[in-house]
C-alpha cells in the first residue's frame, strides 16, 4: 500500500491547492480519490473549518459504488470495464442499512443519472446523516 501511495504522491501534491481553493469557495471539506480496482483510496483531503471529521482520511479505501467520488469515476468508465468491476452481488459491499446501490442494475441506473447531471452524489451510504457530491476529473 505504501508503494501505491508513493506512486500517487505527485497527484496528491498537485491536487492539494485545488482542494484548498474549493474548500475556500464552498466552505465544505474536499477530497481527492482515484479508482483502484473496485475501491477508491483517498489521496488528498482539505478540511473546512468547523466541519465534522469524516471517515475519508488520506489512505482510507472505500468501495467505489458507495461514495460520490467513486460513482463519479465509475460513470466515466466504458460499460465493459464497469461490468468487469461488478461481476456479481458480492461486489457490492454495504456499510449502512438500506444502501442506495446493492447490485449491478441499480449501479447502472444511478450512473446514467450521474452522466446526465454531470456530478455524483451519496446520501448516508458511507456515514449516516452525511452526504457528498463529486465530479470526475477526466484530463489534466
Amino acid at each position: 500500500l505504501s508503494s501505491a501511495y508513493a506512486r500517487q504522491e505527485p497527484l496528491a501534491r498537485l491536487g492539494r491547492p485545488l482542494l484548498a481553493g474549493l474548500v475556500d469557495r464552498v466552505g465544505e471539506s474536499a477530497h481527492l480519490a482515484v479508482l483502484h480496482g473496485r475501491d477508491v483510496p483517498y489521496l488528498g483531503e482539505e478540511r473546512a473549518k468547523n466541519r465534522p471529521s469524516l471517515v475519508t482520511d488520506v489512505g482510507v479505501r472505500l468501495p467505489a459504488h458507495l461514495t460520490a467520488s467513486g460513482r463519479a469515476i465509475l460513470a466515466a468508465l466504458p460499460a465493459s470495464q464497469l461490468r468487469a468491476l461488478s461481476p456479481d452481488k458480492a461486489a457490492f459491499a454495504v456499510r449502512q442499512p438500506d444502501p442506495a446501490i446493492t447490485g449491478y442494475g441499480q449501479l447502472k441506473s444511478h450512473l446514467e443519472q450521474v452522466r446526465r447531471r454531470g456530478y455524483a452524489t451519496e446520501e448516508g451510504d458511507v456515514t449516516p446523516g452525511f452526504g457528498s457530491l463529486a465530479v470526475a476529473a477526466l484530463d489534466h
